[in-house]
């Protein structure tokens, strides 16, 4: 699953890409395990968190300061789920040593209110879908 959040910076607004896999195969077990036929919007956010709490999580962001400081770092450790960075950061982080991403993708990371709005979203996708299928 691939989910894109804009923040807000000092400069700009950036937009952070986070990817986690297994929400689909965590869904499927809810299901199955509580004999439901019909999911709702809690099974979502409580697959969305699962998913992100258990799986690997890929980070990328827009911003310059990933791009020139942690992009390397992050392809290099196969944490960037964004386009690879080839180039090494030997002006701005030679040693590799300043983390893995930016302030704007750490937000994303520690501030995890933005489950519930795309667990909203995906909820009303499968309404929609329901309705007019």
């Amino acid at each position: 699953m691939d989910i894109n959040l804009d923040v807000r910076g000092e400069t700009d607004t950036y937009q952070v890409k986070i990817s986690y896999g297994g929400f689909l195969d965590i869904i499927h077990d809810q299901l199955k395990s509580n004999n439901a036929t019909e999911v709702d919007l809690r099974m979502i956010t409580r697959a969305l968190i699962t998913g992100f709490n258990r799986n690997d999580v890929y980070v990328h962001c827009s911003c310059p300061d990933f791009s020139y400081r942690f992009g390397y770092y992050a392809t290099k450790n196969k944490i960037n789920s964004g386009d690879p960075e080839n180039r090494p950061s030997n002006i701005t982080n030679p040693d590799d040593k300043l983390g893995s991403c930016c302030k704007h993708a750490m937000r994303v990371l520690n501030n995890t209110s933005w489950i519930l709005k795309v667990a909203t979203v995906i909820f009303n996708y499968i309404k929609y879908m329901k309705k007019y299928k």
